[in-house]
């Protein structure tokens, strides 16, 4: 399946008409731990294709660092690369905005996930795992 990651803010006019769904809905609030914020200052990664958003992963970007938040890829497109190529995109994103570290704290279950493309294992948390990646 193609698809295309669009990154914008809340500020585009399309932010909300393609991720409002999402902003509330209760299974991505359970697959992420909490409800998806959508702040000013956030980077938005979003897979998309014609039959609508396959997932998303927002970036806080402070000073020299990135924060990974929210990412959240639709059950039936895991396992198929699109989280991966969001968290790249991430990771172009915090460059350009001349990051020098990445973090994110993610559930055990996507630890692997992160790890695959470069993040380290900073914390280990009782239900969450904080990882850090170099820019």
């Amino acid at each position: 399946m193609e698809y295309s990651i669009l990154t914008m803010t809340n500020r585009d006019r399309r932010f909300y008409p393609l991720l409002g769904p999402f902003l509330a809905r209760r299974a991505v609030i359970r697959a992420i731990g909490a409800p998806p914020y959508d702040e000013a200052q956030k980077i938005w990664c979003i897979a998309h294709c014609e039959q609508g958003v396959l997932g998303f992963v927002g970036l806080r970007v402070k000073i020299s660092t990135a924060h990974i938040v929210s990412l959240y890829v639709l059950p039936r497109y895991r396992r198929s690369s699109i989280g991966t190529h969001l968290l790249e995109r991430c990771c172009r994103e915090a460059m350009a905005a001349e990051c020098t570290t990445m973090t994110a704290v993610v559930r055990k279950a996507s630890v692997a996930l992160f790890l695959n493309i470069g993040f380290t294992i900073r914390q280990e948390l009782v239900n969450y795992v904080k990882v850090v990646k170099s820019c």
